[in-house]
């Protein structure tokens, strides 16, 4: 029943690419990297109001999270980015703590964050 589509509502998420040094003015290493990550992507899937007794056991008890969000299939991981109730355009406001498939669906755990410097170049 929470697969509806009455459910469903629209997200943005981005998944983890790897990371890439930071040179310096004269094109030195400076000893920083950047994490990079791939293009936004828009999905949809049923986003809880917040967690609750129910689901911790699905994810354990070590798992932090705020929110979880069940799809019907997924290619995020615990590396992604969410922006929920906001625009890409801005810092994301979620992050990805546990993956759990089963036969029918996906739940994804999430925990939200507040980014205060947000790396704009994040381009392929």
């Amino acid at each position: 029943m929470r697969l509806l589509n009455r459910n469903k509502r629209t997200f943005w998420y981005a998944n983890y690419k790897g990371t890439e040094d930071i040179l310096n003015d004269e094109g030195e290493y400076s000893g920083q990297q950047r994490v990079l990550y791939t293009e936004p992507a828009q999905t949809v899937g049923y986003i809880s109001a917040s967690s609750g007794d129910a689901l911790i056991a699905q994810f354990g008890t070590n798992i932090e999270y705020d929110r979880t969000i069940l799809l019907e299939s997924t290619d995020m991981s615990e590396n992604s980015i969410l922006w929920i109730e906001i625009e890409p355009t801005l810092p994301h406001n979620y992050i990805v703590t546990s993956v759990a498939k089963s036969l029918n669906h996906v739940t994804v755990a999430i925990k939200r964050v507040e980014v205060s410097n947000y790396a704009t170049d994040n381009q392929d």
